[in-house]
């Protein structure tokens, strides 16, 4: 179910290089303020879908938002490490296509997409963060028992 394929992806998130348990979260924006690094990875849910297999099995896509944030600075390099990050996670998560799943219900996943970067105003208008969104959908076969 959802929970645990939201815990494979922080789990593989936080290989990837300049990422850690320190800096991601499931979640926990709070962390954005905590002055641990100028980048994070926040997981929060995003749309499924499911449908009926052949044999007593349900097939389910979720899909997992990986919230990319970088602290923006006035030098030119915000947007450019931003991109860095955003490119490392998906070069990493592209060798995990199970996402690490050892129970075998796992039978894909892929980041399938994103969406725009979008910058991120505190209330006095100044930019402080940029991010971007990547969806990671998990396709997960799961055995029915019924009981009718």
């Amino acid at each position: 179910m959802y929970p645990e394929c939201e815990a494979l992806v922080l789990t593989k998130l936080q290989s990837v290089t300049d990422f850690s348990s320190s800096n991601t979260s499931r979640g926990n924006w709070g962390i954005l303020n905590s002055g641990l690094s100028d980048h994070y990875g926040i997981l929060k849910p995003g749309a499924f879908e499911r449908e009926q297999g052949a044999m007593a099995m349900n097939i389910s896509n979720f899909q997992v938002i990986i919230q990319v944030w970088q602290q923006y600075v006035d030098d030119g390099t915000s947007l450019t490490n931003l991109e860095g990050h955003v490119k490392n996670i998906m070069a990493y998560f592209d060798q995990w296509r199970r996402a690490g799943d050892t129970t075998g219900t796992i039978v894909d996943a892929f980041i399938t997409g994103g969406r725009e970067a979008q910058e991120r105003w505190n209330k006095d208008g100044a930019l402080v963060w940029l991010s971007q969104d990547l969806i990671v959908t998990l396709q997960e076969h799961d055995v029915i028992t019924y009981a009718e």
